[in-house]
């Protein structure tokens, strides 16, 4: 484990070089939370690290510090890591439906049984405000993106793209394959969180 500068005020802690390191990075979450660092401004986890904005200058010995105390507890016993379930709806009239189920020789109903049947774990927020990077896409669906971007993906589009899925929670340009839409609420810029997902929460997609 180390860590690396961005910038004067934010530090990323790098706890693997592998990546979906998700229930490792949700311990370190916990245990960050609990220092109860009153300088600390956001803590941003991603897909194998965290990374810690403070509101001023840190030394490196603050930060070692944090590590050591890391290291030291107890984080199975010591630090609840939670996470919440939950079923969104799709309806499956993306427009890559179709062309990926024939590439992959399978119905349309057979890619949505099979997008549906498992449960996913959000392993990231990121990309634009609120998007979800699913891990636990099934096998017999990782593709690439596309070779072609489209300039705009609509707001709810349900979406695959090498081995994840995920969900656009606004238009933005995207490179992923849409298999439905969904009117899952993912960001409200009003709202504290401004997203009802966080790390290591599981999500079901239920066809509509």
């Amino acid at each position: 484990m180390n860590f690396e500068r961005i910038s004067e005020r934010t530090v990323y802690m790098a706890l693997s070089e592998s990546i979906f390191r998700v229930e490792e990075v949700q311990r370190w979450m916990s245990y960050l939370e609990s220092l109860n660092q009153e300088n600390v401004i956001e803590i941003i986890p991603s897909f194998s690290g965290v990374a810690i904005e403070f509101s001023r200058f840190v030394s490196n010995d603050v930060i070692d510090r944090i590590l050591i105390g890391y290291r030291d507890y107890n984080i199975e016993s010591k630090v609840a890591v939670s996470s919440e379930r939950w079923e969104i709806e799709v309806l499956y009239t993306g427009e890559d439906l179709e062309e990926l189920a024939k590439s992959k020789s399978l119905s349309v109903q057979e890619l949505i049984q099979i997008h549906s049947s498992v449960e996913y774990t959000v392993g990231m927020i990121g990309f634009t405000p609120g998007f979800p990077y699913l891990i636990g896409l099934p096998e017999e669906l990782h593709t690439p993106r596309r070779a072609v971007p489209r300039r705009v993906v609509k707001k709810g589009a349900v979406a695959i793209g090498g081995v994840q899925a995920g969900i656009y929670p606004q238009d933005s340009p995207g490179g992923w394959h849409i298999l439905g839409y969904s009117d899952f609420p993912l960001f409200n810029k009003d709202m504290q969180p401004p997203t009802p997902l966080k790390v290591g929460d599981k999500v079901k997609f239920i066809p509509s």
